[in-house]
């Protein structure tokens, strides 16, 4: 039988270097682009490349461990915050724009992994769920049109990622296209109200919308 005092320390090892891949992959991508060669991730790393291929068998499953760890750990803390917010409709804006945000900065790792849209949908699924959530709750308080459905919500969501990638990566041009599809969605009344930079500049640090860069 394995000795379990002697495989601890080999688990931690594993773990330190995933972090560590995961983390160098999110740098180099924002540096390098989405053509990073595996080499330069792993150099970043401090690993060799066969410890990089041990973790990951392929580029697409490295990105994909990346986005799940930024969906987890930054989009649905937003998320749970959104569903406790007394007003929904300041959550369904927060969250779109955590998402948009995070697609933003990591523009080089969507377009790199762009063959994989059904495993993308998979992952923000419990993200649009919660957005389907909230635009109900918006709904019945009178702020949006009560003709949208989850299927509107996530074309929307699409439209929006979809003009994200035709702004330059990191910026915040894309809130230009959010702003005027916000402008079909939102009922006129409430449109005056729902000034988007107003409500992303309130308190950004508690919503998690600062930068978020993760640390190694």
């Amino acid at each position: 039988m394995p000795d379990a005092s002697r495989q601890r320390p080999r688990r931690a090892d594993a773990a330190r270097n995933i972090e560590s891949l995961t983390s160098a992959a999110q740098l180099c991508f924002r540096k390098y682009g989405p053509d990073v060669p595996l080499q330069a991730i792993a150099a970043e790393a401090g690993v060799g490349v066969a410890t990089l291929f041990r973790n990951f068998a392929e580029k697409d499953e490295l990105i994909l461990a990346v986005l799940g760890w930024q969906v987890r750990v930054r989009i649905m803390p937003l998320v749970r915050r959104a569903l406790q917010d007394p007003n929904p409709t300041r959550g369904l804006i927060y969250v779109t724009y955590g998402v948009l945000g995070m697609a933003s900065r990591e523009a080089n790792m969507m377009t790199a992994i762009h063959s994989r849209q059904d495993t993308l949908a998979e992952m923000a699924t419990p993200v649009v769920d919660s957005m389907f959530e909230l635009l109900q709750k918006s709904q019945a308080r009178g702020d949006i049109r009560p003709d949208l459905g989850l299927e509107d919500v996530q074309s929307i969501l699409g439209m929006l990622l979809g003009a994200v990638e035709t702004t330059p990566a990191g910026t915040p041009a894309w809130k230009r296209f959010a702003e005027l599809l916000g402008d079909a969605v939102f009922l006129p009344t409430q449109r005056h109200d729902l000034h988007y930079e107003k409500q992303m500049t309130r308190s950004p640090e508690v919503w998690g919308l600062q930068s978020q860069t993760r640390t190694r």
